[in-house]
């Protein structure tokens, strides 16, 4: 069975538990990294705004050190061409590591709210972010879903207010770095038949797992 690697302890592994064996060690990663299929960055603490170039704002809290783990994590992706899936603060991670930015401070997406998708679905999912998704998306981005309606009141950026994006986005597929970046946490929806959990599980096998699927298929040739 093909192994999921969760960077930093995402408890709620179970929505990634079809896709592989979850590992929490790195170093099983590192000794097989044909054998996986899938990284998945986690929720915590705010991305560093020194990363895409911004300063920092009032209400910006990081660790360098969740930072530099996650980045380990995803280099080593890129350089096994593993496909990333992103969550909340993994999700912000991946943007900035395909070429974006963040909102560092916006308001109301600390709760349950809906969003619409770009197939024409709408559900409520369970988020707990103040920073978001920059706009606009990184060069070829794929927007999957976003808040429906709008939440915010105001967008910051370093102590400043930045202008309202037509789309605050909540899921996003980025090709070039074979990522998906979700903003919501399908892994404390604990029911499966929870709308936000299932699509999550639907956009990794649609978007990554072809990925990994070729893969392991040029590791067998």
């Amino acid at each position: 069975m093909p192994l999921v690697y969760l960077s930093g302890s995402l408890g709620g592994h179970w929505p990634h538990a079809a896709f592989g064996q979850p590992t929490y060690d790195f170093r099983d990663v590192i000794n097989n990294p044909d054998d996986v299929s899938l990284i998945i960055v986690p929720g915590g603490a705010d991305v560093n705004p020194a990363l895409y170039g911004h300063k920092i704002n009032r209400t910006t809290s990081y660790h360098d050190m969740a930072d530099n783990k996650d980045l380990e994590a995803i280099e080593f992706a890129l350089d096994k061409k593993i496909p990333i899936a992103g969550i909340c603060r993994g999700g912000q991670m991946l943007i900035v590591k395909a070429g974006g930015y963040l909102y560092q401070n916006v308001s109301h997406h600390g709760q349950n709210h809906n969003v619409r998708t770009a197939d024409g679905q709408e559900f409520q999912v369970t988020s707990c972010h103040h920073q978001m998704f920059g706009w606009p998306l990184p060069p070829k981005a794929q927007l999957l879903a976003w808040a429906s309606p709008k939440r915010s009141m105001y967008y910051e950026l370093a102590d400043e207010e930045a202008e309202a994006p037509p789309f605050e986005p909540e899921c996003v597929f980025l090709p070039e770095i074979n990522a998906l970046a979700t903003q919501w946490h399908p892994e404390w929806m604990r029911d499966e038949a929870m709308a936000g959990t299932r699509y999550y599980k639907y956009l990794v096998e649609k978007y990554l797992l072809p990925i990994a699927a070729k893969k392991f298929k040029s590791l067998r040739t």
